[in-house]
């Protein structure tokens, strides 16, 4: 029980690998804009982390080895953020090689979305909902600043609709056995099976800002 977290990471870490297997042109981000951007994001978001564990939400000891830690960090959550960097931006990359012809027009449903996050943001008080929807507002304008334009490219919804299956796989196993135990205190209440609805919104938040990274460093072009 105490490697379970760890074993958890290894198997997110090994999708992407043995994918090799069902797509051999796999492309994997191993250059230095891919180790930047993962190390970027990642770190932003461990110093997060390490800012509100204990307070919104604590991990289970029974399945975390508990003697490794990076502050208060267990070592399986600082390691997490960069793994799921790597298969995500592994997953990217991959969509933006193959060169989907999309004529489909995801604009309208992006506005929801927008107009969703907004609504959640002025309903709910809770300090967890608050952050999750205001950095999401933050990294659209960021998108637009850095004219990455991620928020208007289909290949990126597509992209997100993936993350969001993966997640509801992912964390439904984190939630429900449960390796992370919130208090209530910090969150809205609002849940997809086992999952705050706050971790969604965490999650997509970790990997456009991952993305944009990637891609605004790929347009300079000095790495």
């Amino acid at each position: 029980m105490k490697f379970e977290y760890l074993i958890f990471n290894l198997i997110i870490f090994l999708s992407p690998l043995l994918s090799f297997f069902i797509y051999p042109k796999i492309i994997y981000p191993f250059n230095l804009i891919s180790i930047l951007s993962i190390t970027i994001s990642s770190l932003i978001f461990i110093f997060h982390d390490i800012l509100v564990t204990n307070r919104w939400w604590k991990f289970n000891e029974k399945y975390i080895i508990n003697k490794i830690k990076i502050l208060n960090l267990p070592i399986e959550e600082v390691l997490f953020f960069f793994i799921v960097g790597f298969s995500c931006l592994t997953l990217w990359i991959n969509l933006r090689l193959l060169e989907l012809k999309l004529n489909l027009n995801f604009y309208l449903l992006y506005f929801f979305i927008f107009i969703y996050y907004l609504y959640i943001f002025l309903k709910f008080k809770k300090p967890y909902t608050k952050i999750v929807t205001s950095f999401y507002l933050f990294l659209i304008t960021l998108d637009l600043i850095l004219k990455t334009k991620l928020i208007l490219n289909n290949l990126f919804f597509i992209f997100l609709l993936i993350f969001f299956l993966l997640t509801l796989i992912f964390n439904l196993y984190l939630t429900k056995r449960p390796v992370v135990i919130y208090n209530q205190t910090f969150l809205s209440g609002k849940k997809i099976l086992t999952i705050p609805i706050e971790d969604f919104l965490y999650g997509i938040n970790f990997i456009y800002l991952l993305v944009i990274i990637y891609e605004f460093l790929l347009r300079l072009s000095i790495f």
